[in-house]
């Protein structure tokens, strides 16, 4: 039996939980769930406490200077919920601007594997034959 805040019902809990998977393990753009391998190590978001990382919006009003506090030691995120459903997600400046560099990482991976799968390649070797043109009285015209 899972953990889930009081007065939930089982199903709410589940609700919960489901938008708590989506918020630490999807990409937002495309609505797919990243690979595990993409998560792992020092790139990962620290897990979500959920003794500690949802708070309900009344508790975060009358707490709020030591929960953001808390947030940014930490690198945590914390759910705040709003009538027993999650509302917003805190973390730390540091951690967004991680996690939007990861993005971009992850968005330039799948636009070069797109690219490859699509044929849009262009030869090795004529592209260093093109780079050593470069100045010369011969320059050629790049190879795309």
């Amino acid at each position: 039996m899972g953990l889930r805040p009081r007065g939930q019902t089982r199903e709410k809990g589940r609700e919960l939980n489901s938008v708590l998977d989506l918020v630490l393990n999807s990409d937002s753009d495309s609505g797919k769930y990243l690979p595990d391998h993409c998560l792992e190590g020092n790139i990962r978001m620290k897990h979500l406490r959920i003794a500690e990382g949802i708070v309900p919006l009344g508790e975060f009003k009358s707490k709020a200077s030591a929960l953001i506090k808390n947030v940014r030691q930490t690198s945590s995120p914390l759910v705040i919920t709003q009538n027993g459903r999650p509302a917003a997600v805190l973390m730390s400046p540091e951690e967004y601007d991680r996690l939007q560099e990861e993005q971009k990482y992850l968005e330039a991976i799948a636009a070069g594997l797109a690219d490859a799968e699509a044929g849009r390649l262009i030869d090795h070797a004529k592209v260093v034959k093109w780079l050593a043109s470069w100045g010369s009285d011969h320059e050629l015209e790049p190879p795309w």
